[in-house]
């Protein structure tokens, strides 16, 4: 539970630079967002489009690999911080 809520501390800019490229063509919007929210945008884009298994540029990894390598998580993990505790 820790791992989930530390800090984005992995980040490979020149691979989260061709995902906002990509992306952008698209009609994604990034510009003025941290770091956390354009990983987010990006993995649900990647979710949306159906691109996780599909080859990501001339890089020899599909888009799934390529977020993991940029971001050092995969792409199926998600972290929701609740600043509440919910009442079961």
């Amino acid at each position: 539970m820790l791992r989930r809520m530390q800090p984005l501390t992995h980040l490979d800019r020149d691979i989260e630079l061709e995902f906002i490229r990509e992306f952008s063509v698209n009609g994604e919007f990034f510009k003025g967002t941290n770091v956390d929210d354009r990983r987010e945008r990006i993995r649900i884009a990647i979710w949306t489009n159906k691109l996780e298994r599909s080859p990501f540029r001339d890089s020899g990894m599909n888009y799934g690999q390529a977020y993991q390598c940029c971001y050092g998580r995969p792409i199926e993990m998600r972290a929701t911080v609740r600043p509440v505790a919910r009442v079961s």
